[in-house]
């Protein structure tokens, strides 16, 4: 990620105890933001085709690494 040093921002560490790697939050501050009013709504498409391949895609899947392991790590 780039950024302008000549905006004002801060990093600050996101500690979430979930692995070894942690998360960075950025905060920007005083950002401009352009006033638009269109307004987009994404929907998603459903049917008996696309569940039928949204099924098809799930049966290509191996499952044995999550079902057959007890370590959470």
């Amino acid at each position: 990620m780039f950024i302008d040093n000549r905006r004002s921002y801060t990093i600050k560490p996101c500690l979430n105890g979930l692995s070894d790697h942690d998360g960075q939050i950025l905060t920007l501050l005083k950002l401009p933001i352009p006033h638009s009013n269109i307004n987009y709504i994404y929907t998603r498409r459903t049917g008996n085709n696309t569940i039928a391949d949204f099924q098809l895609q799930l049966s290509y899947e191996q499952w044995d690494d999550v079902f057959g392991n007890n370590n959470v790590n």
